[in-house]
């Protein structure tokens, strides 16, 4: 993936066109907003909200595997969004110096920003998208339950959108960070497999991850509906 982006990198006439491309997606997506939608993707970008999703994942990791391997899985969690993020913020954006699309010279003025946030200089790849992509694609492989698969890659790609809707990414950084980290956490979850046994699934309760997952979206909507009337 590296080598071909670089060598897209060196083709300036198809890199351009890409670039285009993405810009003109860019400024359609992030158009569509209001005061309501402002505040929930606000909420949904950020990593703290769902630390409650992450505690879950965790307490099924404990409970229904052995101690060993439990804490074998957790430091191969760690391990995944450990590379995926510094991969993509101390590789893949000091490498490629791509402006994000609120501090990008052409098109800066025109980007619908939330509370004044531009984020760092670079954007490719996104950070966010590679660390939730990472860990739906690297739990999904260990849970081996298909609505599970779903629930978790649906909500990675929710939060991916989330940084285009606040201006701080294009399209093309989500897409690429999403295939950063979902190959990122297939590779992990096979170097895990040569340390532990991996061939039944962790058995997890789907209501669960269902119930803290519908909990904290109705807490992020409730709080965006006040916040919407509130202004």
């Amino acid at each position: 993936m590296v080598y071909l982006l670089i060598a897209l990198k060196n083709n300036s006439m198809l890199i351009q066109s890409i670039v285009e491309l993405d810009r003109e997606l860019l400024l359609f997506l992030n158009s569509i907003h209001n005061n309501f939608f402002d505040a929930f993707m606000w909420m949904i970008s950020s990593k703290e909200i769902w630390g409650p999703l992450y505690l879950v994942i965790i307490y099924y990791f404990f409970k229904n595997t052995d101690k060993k391997k439990a804490f074998y899985i957790l430091a191969a969690c760690v391990l995944c969004i450990v590379l995926c993020d510094q991969i993509s913020s101390s590789i893949f954006k000091p490498l490629f110096e791509r402006w994000r699309p609120s501090r990008d010279p052409l098109i800066g003025d025109l980007v619908h920003i939330v509370n004044g946030k531009r984020g760092g200089k670079y954007g490719f790849v996104s950070s966010h998208a590679a660390n939730v992509f990472g860990l739906a694609v690297f739990s999904s492989l260990l849970f081996k339950n298909r609505l599970y698969s779903i629930v978790i890659l649906s909500w990675a790609a929710l939060v991916s959108y989330s940084r285009v809707y606040l201006g701080v990414h294009f399209p093309g950084d989500i897409l690429c960070g999403g295939l950063l980290g979902s190959g990122l956490g297939y590779g992990v979850y096979r170097l895990l497999g040569k340390y532990v046994d991996l061939k039944e699934a962790i058995k997890s309760s789907l209501p669960s991850f269902m119930i803290v997952m519908a909990v904290t979206i109705f807490c992020l909507l409730a709080v965006s509906r006040y916040m919407h009337f509130a202004n």
